[in-house]
């Protein structure tokens, strides 16, 4: 007889109640922009100039109960992310975020300029998350579950679902509806690949909200508000890339979209009865003209956030 059991740890220095509903937390954000971003340390330097620095962490402990053989217990750190920000005045910011890897190694997973002008425009350049569906953009801290939806978010991308690139970004209609477009480095960029060539990644997404909009930062998403507002948010998706996929030999473009969904009512005054939710995805990632190519094992990898 097998039985596993296996429980949830999580850390938090803040937002206590959300990490127990969610089973992760983000401790410190970097965009200074965020409605309900809580940075854990902000230094203020004067006359708009800050610097601010927090982490993010997931925790697992598994226990395995195998009849006639030892116990197995084991902990560990299934995800760790520093993040960082500076803020040289209302307009002007910069992101750098890092990812602790297996060995004690460190990758960059944002390393963004910003230059925000207004709600309506701004534009960010460098590595950061490029225009893709919500649990791509949720990212490990505001998904509602705690493994990764694999079945989605099929995106590709140079790391965590991030490329480099250039993003265009607002919000319009008192926040109701937001854009996201930009150009990127793209994938198949090595020897013997399909895009010897160099094609840029094209990618956009827009999503309106029809109830109240939603208060996450920039044109990041979750996957739940937790009962403080009543959402019903579509947004549609598109990606495409010239020599995007296959070999040097057999190359094929890359053409992606998908159209995805969130919709969130409260139960009784102000959600004292709970909240109803429901997210869906319809997701094309490999069009007609690709297929060939996914038959022949040159398929897309998956890189989520």
């Amino acid at each position: 007889m097998y039985e596993k059991k296996k429980r949830r740890i999580y850390s938090c220095l803040d937002q206590a109640m959300a990490c127990m509903v969610t089973g992760a937390v983000v401790c410190g954000v970097t965009i200074a922009a965020a409605p309900k971003a809580h940075a854990n340390a902000v230094i203020s330097l004067g006359n708009d100039r800050s610097f601010s620095i927090g982490f993010g962490a997931r925790a697992s402990y598994q226990s395995h109960n195998i009849s006639n053989a030892r116990d197995s217990n084991s902990v560990s750190l299934d995800n760790f992310r520093l993040y960082m920000g500076a803020q040289l005045n209302k307009h002007i910011k910069a992101t750098v975020n890092v990812e602790r890897l297996a060995g004690n190694n460190w990758n960059l997973l944002d390393g963004i300029f910003q230059f925000e002008p207004s709600s309506a425009i701004n534009i960010w350049v460098g590595r950061m998350l490029t225009p893709s569906d919500r649990s791509n953009l949720d990212g490990p801290y505001y998904l509602n579950s705690y493994l990764y939806p694999g079945v989605v978010a099929q995106y590709p991308g140079v790391w965590s679902g991030r490329d480099d690139g250039i993003n265009i970004w607002g919000r319009l209609a008192h926040n109701h509806f937001r854009y996201v477009a930009g150009i990127f480095r793209g994938h198949n960029r090595y020897d013997n690949a399909s895009n010897g060539g160099n094609h840029p990644l094209f990618a956009a997404r827009a999503e309106y909200n029809f109830l109240d909009p939603e208060d996450s930062p920039a044109y990041y998403t979750a996957s739940t508000y937790y009962g403080q507002h009543d959402i019903l948010a579509i947004a549609l998706v598109g990606q495409y890339q010239v020599d995007g996929v296959g070999t040097a030999q057999n190359r094929g473009d890359y053409k992606a979209w998908n159209v995805d969904g969130l919709f969130e009512k409260r139960i009784g005054k102000d959600g004292k009865s709970g909240t109803y939710s429901l997210k869906a995805h319809i997701i094309s990632i490999i069009p007609t003209a690709c297929k060939t190519l996914h038959q022949a094992g040159t398929g897309l990898p998956m890189m989520p956030m």
